[in-house]
């Protein structure tokens, strides 16, 4: 979908953030990868398990929160073109 606009953001909820720059620095991501404060983000998101998916729109707006993965492709083709 990058084609088509789709950017992939992951926020890691590592605490030691040392240990999430070793693991990227060993496998590199083909998206951009950030690190927060795990306790903020996953209050702010409303979660406990990891991974969790939210699809947003292009500006920031929350479109979905807590995505079953198998439902992920359906919802982006449903809101690729907004």
């Amino acid at each position: 979908y990058k084609g088509k606009g789709l950017s992939v953001v992951s926020i890691s909820v590592d605490t030691n953030p040392n240990d999430w720059i070793k693991f990227i620095e060993k496998n590199p991501m083909k998206w951009t990868s950030l690190i927060g404060n795990g306790q903020e983000i996953t209050q702010r998101y409303n979660f406990q398990y990891i991974p969790h998916l939210i699809l947003a729109d292009k500006n920031g707006k929350i479109l979905q929160n807590g995505i079953d993965i198998e439902k992920l492709d359906e919802l982006i083709e449903k809101n690729i073109n907004k």
